[in-house]
């Protein structure tokens, strides 16, 4: 199949590839749907499976359509009207059965409980294949038509509930996660491999600038905080930069440094504290926003003591006051530039313009 460079050639061999493969399982008593399905499994696991893809995109709708337009014509809403009930609770027990068989399942392969619960939502409806096999059990008689026509509805219906079983996992498994606060704290498996990496104790603004500039220099960093609203994806844990047990989950004793961005002077002054006692070997820089001097003698004392060093940065307000002017006056002298620009092209515009009209000699007229 490679070979052939004609478009229409390669796709009439994936036809006839489709269709023998159906006539082999007819032959065989199965059914032809059976065989295309078949077909479609082994033309995936080939290197043409997406130029076949590409190939049959545009009647994907059109077949997939038609598909479901015949299933719609097997469903009957008098059947429905006559046996809701049974109809509504072969719902629930299909969803309910297949949650709990993937929450059961989930955790004995390695995947979390809340990631087996969402999956088993997803999986939950009845699949389109389910109406190629009741019809072929209708045919083969393993099935009465009523039950069929029951089992058609459940699993319409149950596709239809698609959409809202997936946004109601993904909603419960953000609310799930947020309350869970041991899925946010630092595992020592997660972090077994870092090394010579930032820490920064505090992800809120600053601390997002930090870790945002780190990532642009692909400098490796991992971040701490205690608001479970901020700490909801890797590299950001939940937990207290003051405590030497959290610190030792995030492989503090290899960091290169660590960045003290907290909000209060108290919070900084025990994280500053036990980085110092803990980690002395690794340096450590504070962000202290609301300047105060007792709490820079404060810092400056404690690392006097430990023998460590601490970066100190802040700005003043006289400082930024001064840069904003600056700024506000090299705007303002652009703006009169580009105004002077303007003015100096419309002149010369009017110059050309003046140049090119021929004066009227009204004398010569009038005689």
């Amino acid at each position: 199949m490679s070979s052939f460079a004609n478009a229409e050639i390669f796709a009439a061999t994936t036809l006839l590839v489709v269709l023998g493969t159906s006539v082999l399982t007819s032959l065989a008593g199965l059914s032809l749907a059976l065989g295309a399905f078949l077909a479609g499994l082994l033309i995936a696991e080939t290197e043409f499976a997406l130029q076949v893809e590409s190939d049959i995109a545009p009647y994907k709708g059109l077949l997939l359509g038609l598909f479901f337009m015949s299933v719609g014509m097997e469903i009957s809403a008098q059947l429905f009207l006559q046996k809701w009930k049974e109809v509504i609770a072969a719902i629930i027990v299909l969803i309910v059965g297949k949650v709990a068989v993937m929450a059961g399942a989930g955790p004995l392969f390695g995947v979390p409980r809340l990631a087996a619960i969402r999956s088993g939502l997803l999986l939950a409806p009845g699949g389109e294949f389910a109406f190629v096999a009741f019809g072929e059990a209708v045919q083969r008689g393993v099935l009465p038509a009523a039950l069929t026509n029951q089992l058609y509805l459940v699993v319409a219906l149950s596709m239809a509930l698609t959409p809202y079983l997936a946004a109601f996992g993904a909603k419960m498994g953000a609310t799930l996660e947020r309350q869970d606060v041991k899925a946010m704290q630092p595992h020592e498996e997660e972090t077994k491999e870092l090394q010579d990496h930032v820490i920064i104790a505090g992800y809120g603004r600053a601390g997002q600038l930090i870790a945002q500039l780190l990532s642009e220099n692909l400098i490796p960093y991992v971040a701490l905080d205690v608001s479970n609203e901020r700490a909801q994806d890797l590299p950001i844990y939940f937990g207290d930069a003051g405590s030497p047990a959290v610190l030792h989950k995030v492989a503090a004793e290899r960091a290169a440094c660590a960045v003290i961005a907290l909000d209060s002077p108290g919070s900084n002054y025990r994280a500053v504290w036990a980085m110092t006692k803990h980690f002395p070997h690794v340096k450590v820089m504070s962000l202290i926003n609301d300047f105060r001097r007792k709490h820079l003698a404060e810092l400056q004392a404690l690392t006097a003591i430990s023998g460590t060093s601490l970066g100190l940065g802040f700005v003043r307000e006289d400082q930024a006051e001064r840069e904003k002017q600056d700024r506000m006056e090299k705007n303002k002298k652009k703006e009169e530039m580009k105004q002077k620009e303007k003015e100096k092209k419309k002149k010369e515009e009017e110059k050309e313009q003046a140049g090119d009209v021929v004066p009227v000699d009204w004398a010569a007229i009038s005689s």
